[in-house]
Order: structure tokens, then C-alpha cells, then sequence
């Protein structure tokens, strides 16, 4: 089942896009049944995660680990 996203999810998603900076888009509770879908937007690096199950967090790490290690 998708999930409506919100009026503050769509500003979040805009504020990413009109930023210049390289980002790492953590999608969160991918453990439950409503999922929303990013495709339309054309954001990169996008992770999904559970938190709660320990689900994508060591790749969130290297990913993180990666951005950080590069000179801005």
C-alpha cells in the first residue's frame, strides 16, 4: 500500500533538491506495510532502512563513512 506523502515531506524534498550539496536520503520504517514512492522526485542516494529491525544501518554507515572521507 503507498502512502500519500505529506505537505512537509514534499518541503523537505524540496529544500533537497534546491540544495547543491551531496545528500544521503534515509528512508525509515521500511518495516511497515505503507511505503511511498520516490522515484518521481529524481533524488539520488536514496537508503531505506528499519531502524527497529537493523535493516540497511551497516549500509547507511559506509555510505556515510564514504561522504565524509571525500574533501568538499
Amino acid at each position: 500500500m503507498l502512502k500519500e506523502l505529506e505537505s512537509e515531506d514534499r518541503e523537505v524534498i524540496q529544500e533537497i533538491q534546491n540544495n547543491n550539496k551531496k545528500t544521503i536520503v534515509l528512508l525509515n520504517k521500511i518495516d511497515l506495510k505503507r511505503k511511498i514512492e520516490l522515484d518521481e522526485f529524481g533524488l539520488e542516494n536514496i537508503l531505506e532502512i528499519s531502524a527497529k529491525d537493523n535493516i540497511g544501518i551497516e549500509d547507511m554507515e559506509e555510505k556515510n563513512i564514504l561522504y565524509m572521507s571525500r574533501k568538499r
